[in-house]
């Protein structure tokens, strides 16, 4: 059931079952409600002719006030209208405004205030026909004379009148009371109190807070229950700690068996017992708690996977068709490159891996760089295109201009080395002072002419 509220104040009534978790910040908001109308005092601003006292449920709000000064420069006689017209309030004003102020809430009767007054007014809440009346006025009204069915009021000095007062009292009573009051009954708020004198000093000294005490507010624990806390030395916080138990504490102790709560259902298989270690857990045949046989590193190995599991297998090929049915169940000849065969089956060709690797490093087509090489060798090296020249040689060009080996050998030639000098016979002349003619070496010229004399096997170089 939904929460409702209070006609008068606006404190919220939470409803049964409602707002679990949530009782302490709502009760907070109405023990803030509570305290503004007990006690608030307020300053409120008046700007203009007309202003709206309202009162909002479950929220602070300015109709809450118990004392309102209304201050400000309305311009005019102020009218401020209470509402809701269905809430009865009673409210300590003060008007220090320059300007009359009116207090109305419905077609009633209404109050005026003139400028530097005070009253205290009651609304009486009854709708489009609420009435707003001057309590402060009927008190004035009262005489001195200790009569029956008649109200005292202060002497001149502000003193209530000598002598005893008898009969009953009602209204408000402010200001100090000297001497006894005897009274075979008194009651607060509606309420009558019980207590003896003696119990009610037993809040004499007492430190908490209005709204700690507010706490007890609808406490239906007896006074033999709330003597138990007599003598108690928990703190405050200790004794906090029962705040939410929903259910006698003893009741709920004594459905702990052994140490442990009286676990039944699913669990109950698991109360005094471990489980297999290291294994999924699922339930049994009885609806219990079990260790499956699946091991927890098999069950980790559905981590990462995003759909039925089935359903994916389901959509595989059951069997491998197609080019790889020739390698599904024997393996290739090894180190060999992979080919298709005349079925379109994948195969090892002849190639081994050895071979194929010289392909590394090609930049371009193979066959394409093939033919862009020469087929036969022609011009003056087709004379050892096929067959050796003659070993340690010097080479020449023949009477055909192909490359041929001389009879000068390697050594002869090397009698060149450091040679400086140019013209005709000069090597001849080196030969002849080195004695080399009774070798039998050919003459080498060394010239810018052209050939002319000397003898066969002579060497003549022209440049």
């Amino acid at each position: 059931m939904p929460s409702t509220f209070t006609t008068n104040t606006g404190i919220e009534k939470i409803g049964d079952g409602e707002q679990a978790g949530l009782w302490g910040s709502t009760t907070n908001a109405n023990f803030d409600i509570i305290d503004r109308s007990l006690n608030g005092v307020a300053s409120i601003a008046l700007a203009s002719t007309s202003y709206t006292l309202t009162t909002s449920s479950g929220t602070l709000s300015e109709g809450q006030y118990a004392a309102i000064t209304f201050t400000g420069t309305p311009g005019g006689t102020a009218t401020v209208t209470v509402f809701p017209a269905t809430a009865q309030k009673t409210f300590a004003l003060r008007n220090s405004t320059n300007q009359s102020v009116v207090l109305t809430q419905g077609s009633g009767g209404n109050v005026t205030l003139a400028a530097g007054t005070s009253a205290i007014v009651a609304c009486t809440g009854s709708g489009p026909t609420s009435a707003v009346f001057d309590i402060t006025a009927l008190m004035n009204a009262a005489t001195s004379a200790n009569t029956a069915s008649a109200v005292v009021r202060r002497d001149a000095s502000g003193n209530f009148a000598a002598g005893t007062m008898t009969g009953n009292v009602t209204g408000n009573v402010t200001g100090n009371v000297t001497g006894n009051i005897t009274t075979p009954s008194f009651t607060l708020g509606g309420t009558p109190v019980t207590a003896s004198g003696a119990e009610l000093n037993v809040l004499d000294g007492v430190t908490a807070t209005t709204a700690e005490l507010n706490i007890l507010d609808g406490v239906t624990a007896t006074a033999a229950e709330l003597n138990i806390l007599d003598g108690v030395t928990a703190t405050t916080t200790e004794l906090n700690y029962i705040d939410g138990v929903t259910a006698p504490i003893q009741s709920q102790i004594d459905t702990i068996v052994g140490g442990q709560l009286n676990i039944t259902g699913a669990a109950s298989t698991i109360v005094s017992d471990n489980l297999a270690v290291s294994r999924a857990v699922v339930s049994d045949a009885s609806g219990k708690v079990a260790a499956s046989v699946v091991t927890s590193t098999e069950l980790g190995y559905l981590d990462g996977v995003t759909s039925s599991i089935q359903t994916q297998l389901n959509g595989k090929q059951a069997t491998i068709t197609g080019g790889a049915s020739s390698i599904s169940t024997t393996n290739l000849s090894v180190s060999r490159a992979v080919v298709s065969d005349a079925s379109g089956k994948v195969a090892a060709s002849v190639v081994t891996s050895t071979e194929l690797g010289y392909l590394d490093g090609v930049t371009s087509s193979v066959q394409t760089q093939l033919n862009g090489k020469q087929a036969t060798i022609t011009g003056g090296a087709s004379s050892i295109s096929t067959t050796n020249l003659s070993v340690s040689r010097a080479l020449v060009s023949d009477a055909s201009g192909k490359v041929a080996a001389s009879v000068v050998t390697e050594a002869e030639l090397s009698a060149l080395d450091g040679v400086t000098a140019t013209g005709t016979n000069v090597i001849r002349a080196a030969d002849q002072a080195a004695g080399r003619d009774a070798l039998g070496v050919p003459d080498i010229f060394i010239s810018t002419s052209a050939p002319t004399g000397g003898a066969d096997g002579d060497l003549w170089f022209q440049y």
